[in-house]
């Protein structure tokens, strides 16, 4: 089965979700926002909005929250308060921690920047949530420490490629003009465009 997916952000206001649906679109990760530096969640300015959309249409959802986290416990912070942003919407997608190149991670410590992400996805997973980190191939190798070994979902975009893997479950998105795997979560002016090809999505997520 393939279900076909978009994501969403402060980038894209009027999003006519029924016009979304009846193109073919099954899922949608929507930003809930970003956090600072001590954890505080700034929700995204259309959180709400597309969330509250694309479920009234009848799309599968997951969030993501970009991070300026600095220490494991403003990780934790940044995810309860995701927690808190999430509850009123039924949630089928996992909730994504996406850490990139800030200089608070490029210049600190390897060990520091996967205690971080550890303590975020700890939190969403212990609320009963589906937990995934998201990250370049060459930040996981570069700036995180053997972060595989704790056992959460990487999915690492790099080169146009991505990698999604737990235990012995694979799900893989792919670009529609290459079919190379492959999921943007940042287009900054228009929402990307996935596939993902599982014998069912939600089955996959809660296993």
């Amino acid at each position: 089965m393939t279900k076909n997916g978009i994501d969403v952000s402060y980038a894209q206001n009027n999003v006519n979700w029924q016009k979304v649906k009846a193109s073919g679109v099954d899922f949608a990760i929507v930003r809930v926002g970003w956090c600072y530096n001590n954890g505080a969640l700034k929700e995204d300015v259309h959180f709400k909005k597309h969330i509250s959309g694309a479920l009234a249409a009848g799309l599968d959802v997951g969030v993501y929250l970009y991070s300026y986290a600095t220490t494991a416990e403003a990780a934790r912070r940044a995810a309860k308060e995701v927690i808190e942003a999430v509850k009123p919407y039924k949630l089928s997608y996992p909730i994504a921690f996406d850490i990139e190149y800030e200089s608070i991670y490029t210049g600190g410590s390897k060990q520091v920047n996967t205690d971080i992400c550890k303590a975020f996805l700890d939190e969403i997973e212990a609320a009963g949530y589906y937990a995934m980190l998201y990250c370049s191939k060459d930040f996981l190798d570069t700036y995180l420490d053997h972060f595989e070994a704790a056992g959460y979902d990487i999915q690492t975009n790099s080169s146009r490629q991505l990698n999604w893997e737990r235990a012995k479950k694979e799900e893989w998105f792919y670009d529609d003009h290459n079919k190379t795997p492959i999921l943007h979560l940042n287009a900054p002016n228009q929402p990307a465009v996935a596939k993902a090809v599982v014998e069912s999505i939600k089955d996959y997520f809660r296993k």
